[in-house]
């Protein structure tokens, strides 16, 4: 892993990466850090949201920390919540940025499953898709794909998951 700030650093880094001898790699995937106010993890069973689970890392300072000391963040900076505590506590007690973030999510998670089912021909049984959600304005919010994760993703606490996951398997 190599953090990096512009297209000089970006640079760098991908030499770093790519001239060791021997160096075979056909690819190299860079990933762009999205600053974001919460995570919204939203679990597919057969298809349908089927639950939605709000977390958060304490990622203030994170780039300078990264920089000096490698990738650092542990369990201590992660933070789950309901949804109401969500909108509270990281979207400024803006309800209507939540419903714009949920929208968006339906409408991307739709398109994810479009994209699945063309590769696949099939609905995935179980899937999480990770987004990650930014407050623009008042009432406004943008989102981003973060992961798309198998049927091996954690439950972060969800009760009733195991059997409608192991279900749908």
């Amino acid at each position: 892993m190599r953090i990096f700030s512009g297209e000089g650093e970006l640079a760098q880094a991908l030499t770093a990466l790519c001239a060791p001898p021997g160096c075979e790699a056909p690819l190299v995937l860079v990933q762009d850090f999205v600053p974001n106010n919460l995570e919204m993890r939203v679990y597919l069973v057969r298809g349908e949201i089927a639950h939605t689970v709000y977390s958060d890392f304490d990622v203030d300072n994170w780039y300078e920390r990264q920089r000096d000391g490698g990738f650092t963040k542990g369990p201590e900076s992660f933070s789950m919540c309901g949804r109401a505590e969500a909108v509270a506590q990281w979207l400024e007690a803006d309800e209507a940025c939540m419903q714009h973030a949920e929208e968006q999510a339906r409408a991307l998670v739709a398109t994810w499953l479009l994209w699945l089912r063309a590769v696949a021909t099939d609905t995935p049984p179980t899937i999480r898709v990770d987004l990650l959600v930014t407050r623009t304005a008042s009432g406004r919010a943008e989102i981003h794909t973060l992961e798309l994760t198998e049927a091996g993703f954690s439950l972060l606490g969800w009760r009733g998951g195991p059997p409608a996951v192991m279900g749908a398997l």
